[in-house]
This record gives structure tokens, sequence and C-alpha cells, in this order.
């Protein structure tokens, strides 16, 4: 089933859209709480006299990318606070850490940004969208310096292939109607595998897969007990329920490993207290 935001990218030519998304983006500017329009004035600051191919995230960490990959950086940057409280805690907890499994990388900002602040940092950036992953190789080229391996693929569960759908630049598995496999049948391994044949011991994981982080964790399991990484985890209980899946192989993956939970901001979350959630949530979970 076609969404009506896929409607419209299909029937609707470029300039239509893009005016569309500036009228919105005026409105929007126009209505930002003051958290977002002093965030925006700091990153101005901190980007003046950049060339145009260029974005400071942070400071310190400057960065070539993409021309469609700006806008989906400005979020982590001032467009949504919590996503720039995501990267902030991100930059703050993964210091002293090497070694990152970037899942779900997208464009490959969370590589670039922990690669990009130490010459002696590596990542494994993993995409299952062919539309995202040439933004990621693209980014990763101008960035020379960033020691990241792209892999296209899913890691899910089993080895095997993946019907997925394209929502944006975003591929998501297609659970609800496999044939709206839009982004066609995507290869798939597990993060066992794949940490095992290159060879790379991730002490720091990344997981943004849009309803799947629990098969996504199940392939995982050997990786966790052997070396306990740190993981940045964003859950989407609905779309979770909608792979037929529950909370509870995570909470009882974590318990067996030793894990515990926290929020972003830093307060502790009881992991039972996971079963009860409904919205999307970005959780912190250590093994220390």
């Amino acid at each position: 089933m076609t969404s009506g935001r896929a409607l419209l990218k299909a029937i609707l030519p470029p300039l239509v859209l893009t005016c569309r998304r500036r009228i919105l983006d005026g409105w929007a500017h126009r209505h930002r709480p003051e958290r977002v329009r002093q965030l925006e004035r700091e990153h101005l600051a901190r980007n003046e006299g950049l060339a145009g191919d260029e974005i400071c995230i942070r400071d310190g960490i400057t960065l070539k990318i993409h021309p469609e990959s700006r806008y989906a950086f400005d979020y982590f940057c001032f467009v949504s606070p919590p996503m720039v409280d995501e990267m902030d805690g991100f930059l703050r907890l993964a210091a002293g850490r090497s070694r990152l499994l970037d899942i779900g990388a997208l464009h490959g900002i969370f590589a670039l940004v922990f690669t990009k602040t130490s010459q002696d940092r590596s990542a494994v950036a993993v995409d299952a969208s062919p539309r995202a992953f040439a933004r990621l190789l693209y980014n990763i080229h101008k960035n020379p310096d960033c020691r990241i391996t792209p892999v296209e693929c899913a890691l899910t569960e089993k080895a095997g292939v993946l019907p997925m759908a394209y929502e944006g630049r975003h591929a998501v598995v297609a659970a609800l109607d496999p044939r709206d496999a839009s982004a066609g049948p995507v290869k798939a391994d597990t993060g066992d595998a794949l940490c095992e044949t290159s060879g790379f011991a991730p002490d720091v994981i990344k997981i943004d897969v849009e309803g799947h982080e629990v098969k996504v964790l199940r392939g995982l399991a050997g990786v966790l007990a052997r070396h306990r990484p740190l993981i940045f985890l964003e859950l989407h209980p609905g779309r979770i329920r909608k792979e037929n899946e529950s909370l509870l192989p995570v909470i009882e993956l974590m318990k067996r490993n030793r894990y515990g939970a926290r929020l972003p901001d830093g307060s502790r979350c009881e992991l039972e207290s996971l079963t009860q959630i409904h919205d999307d949530v970005r959780l912190v979970l250590t093994g220390d």
C-alpha cells in the first residue's frame, strides 16, 4: 500500500515538492520554540565561513557532505532538540571507545563524527537502503581521514534476504505487506556473522532500524556476550508490534548480559518498564 507522502512524491514534479517544502519550512521557522532558535544561532556561528559542501556538527568536528545530506544532518545540529541531545550524549558517552558498529547508518553522521574525533577510531557503517547507501559512500569518500567500512545489507536474526520498502531514503522491512518491496529483496545477515567475517569487535553499537531492532539484537547475541559494547538503541514499539514482536526478548537479552538502561538525559530506566512504552524512545544500554 502506498502512503500519502509516497503518492505525492510519485505524482508531483520535483519543483512543486521543493516549493511545498520551502513553504512548510517557512511556516515552521516562524513557529519554532526558543531552544530551536538558539541552537540554530549557535550552529550558524559555528558554520560561518565554511564552504558550501562543509558542515560543522560540533566544535572541532567539520565534515564534507553531499548536498542532500545537509537537511538530515541539520536535525542533529538544531532542528530537533531531542536529536541534538542524542548526538551530544553519543559524543559524551562514546568517549574512550574505539570501534563503532553503526546499524542503520543512513548518510553516516554517527560513523563520521565518531571517527573524525580520533585517528585511532574505526567504524563499520551498515545500511540496507540503496538510496541512502549512495550518500553514505559519497560522504565517506569526501572524508578520507575517517576510517569507515561501508556495508550494504540488512542486519537481522538470520542470514538470507528481506523484502524492504522505501520510506524516503530509509529502507524498512515490509512486514505488513511483503508485496510492497519497493527497495527490493535486500541481502540480510546477522551482526555476529558480520563482525566475525570482518574481524571487527565493536565496543559501541548504534541501532536505528525503524522497528526491526528486536531481530537485530537477536543476531548480535554473541557480540553482546563476548564484548558487552555500549549500545545506543532507538526503539519503535508500534513498528515492533507490526513485526509480530515484543520487547520481552530485548529485556531478557539485556538481563542475561547484565545490561542496564538509561535515557539520554542519564536518568535510569528499569528494563521491565519497556513493556509499557508506546512512543518511540532512545535508550543507552550499558554493561558497566
